[in-house]
């Protein structure tokens, strides 16, 4: 289980393009709750394969997204930790 509810709805949904459209949709407008839902952590031993599968996906559209919109993630302590065979992917904000 992904642990933050945007995320886990996100990743719910039946088609993963939807899926992906939706997180950008709510990065694109600044979705101030979205953003910072970021703050909770995931923990990833919780996680199924496929669910660490769209985190690692979706951490990178985040990152990329924020950098775009010039959110400083460093001030926000915005943290989105996604480890497969562990290996830290992304760390926003450490």
């Amino acid at each position: 289980m992904i642990g933050n509810k945007y995320l886990q709805e996100l990743f719910y949904y039946p088609d993963e393009d939807l899926s992906l459209n939706q997180l950008l949709e709510l990065l694109k407008y600044k979705d101030i709750k979205f953003i910072d839902s970021l703050k909770e952590t995931v923990n990833i031993d919780s996680c199924s394969d496929e669910e660490i599968e769209y985190l690692t996906k979706v951490s990178a559209l985040i990152d990329y997204y924020l950098q775009i919109h010039g959110i400083d993630v460093s001030k926000k302590k915005i943290k989105l930790i996604v480890e497969c065979k562990g290996v830290r992917n992304y760390v926003f904000g450490e």
